[in-house]
């Protein structure tokens, strides 16, 4: 005698009616079981499905799967059990949510929610490590320390404790920090301190030096300009008199270290050439005036501007100047 066979209604899920108290019915496209309780369509109550679940195997762990919608698609996210597990395992999960939280078990299967990576010794037991396509290993120590092997592109990072409008460097350890003495603000860069530069140095605008000296350690200095001025306040002609001699000191020994001049005296109101001078508070005092050695000599006086001293061959003559030896 054939045993006998069961089939319970069957059907596509598009077309399941409302099933009677206790009836099943089962949908052969998506491969689900209802069961009815008031023969209305709306109150069939959803046993199951093989849509749900991957089915294990002599060798392979099972899983549960949590399917998209019916009408987006047929994909799914598998939770999967190891192929092999030396002995019952629960996990129990935590009641709330936390924001930016990630899951961290005690090893006893209790999970709760945490926001900073698992603490560890560099290296020790319980150090989290999470692998990256394209990226490499990243392992997280001690809550706050990342340790990335390999390369990345990120399109922009943040990091907490760096200050905005400061520039960002390397400092002990390879750690980011900034320093209130170097900033940016987008079109200025403000250094407090020193900046010692082994190469060239170029400045394609102009340059404004504040402070008390300015020191060239050069050979030769070669300056383009055509001339120079001294003593200009800020770019501006001055507004009263600064009671300063104004020109230029050369230093150089003869028995001991001394210093020549030539500069505009502002008290004798006249350019003035020492061969020895001294100097405090940018007011020069003559303690030797300066021989002047010129081929000729020309000068632009009442008189209008004439040679007074030439010479020709061997002979020096004085030009343009009246000997008055005087009455009596």
């Amino acid at each position: 005698m054939a045993n006998p066979v069961l089939q319970f209604k069957r059907g596509n899920l598009a077309s399941l009616p409302g099933l009677q108290a206790g009836e099943p019915g089962f949908t052969v496209d998506k491969f689900d079981l209802y069961v009815g309780i008031d023969s209305t369509t709306n109150n069939n109550q959803f046993i199951g499905s093989g849509r749900f679940w991957q089915k294990g195997t002599a060798t392979v762990g099972s899983g549960v799967k949590l399917v998209e919608g019916t009408n987006n698609g047929s994909n799914s996210i598998l939770l999967k059990a190891p192929n092999t597990i030396a002995s019952d395992q629960t996990y129990t999960f935590p009641a709330a949510a936390v924001n930016t939280g990630y899951l961290k078990s005690d090893g006893s299967g209790n999970l709760t929610w945490d926001t900073v990576p698992n603490n560890a010794a560099s290296g020790g037991t319980g150090a989290a490590e999470v692998n990256v396509a394209g990226v490499g290993t990243i392992t997280f120590f001690k809550g706050t320390n990342a340790n990335i092997t390999g390369v990345t592109t990120m399109a922009s990072a943040k990091v907490s404790d760096l200050t905005t409008g400061r520039v960002v460097l390397a400092g002990s350890g390879g750690e980011l920090e900034d320093s209130g003495n170097l900033t940016f603000n987008g079109s200025q860069l403000n250094v407090t301190g020193n900046i010692n530069s082994t190469g060239d140095f170029s400045v394609g605008g102009d340059l404004t030096v504040s402070g008390t000296v300015t020191q060239l350690n050069t050979v030769n200095t070669t300056i383009e300009d055509v001339l120079l001025e001294l003593q200009v306040v800020d770019g501006s002609a001055l507004s009263s008199d600064t009671n300063k001699d104004v020109g230029v000191i050369m230093n150089y020994y003869s028995g001991s270290a001394k210093k020549a001049a030539v500069f505009w005296d502002d008290s004798a109101g006249r350019i003035v050439v020492g061969s020895q001078v001294s100097e405090s508070s940018s007011v020069l005092t003559i303690n030797e005036y300066g021989a002047l050695e010129v081929g000729q000599l020309w000068v632009n006086d009442c008189a209008g501007q004439s040679q007074v001293i030439s010479c020709s061959g061997t002979t020096r003559s004085l030009e343009n100047i009246t000997i008055d030896a005087g009455s009596f």
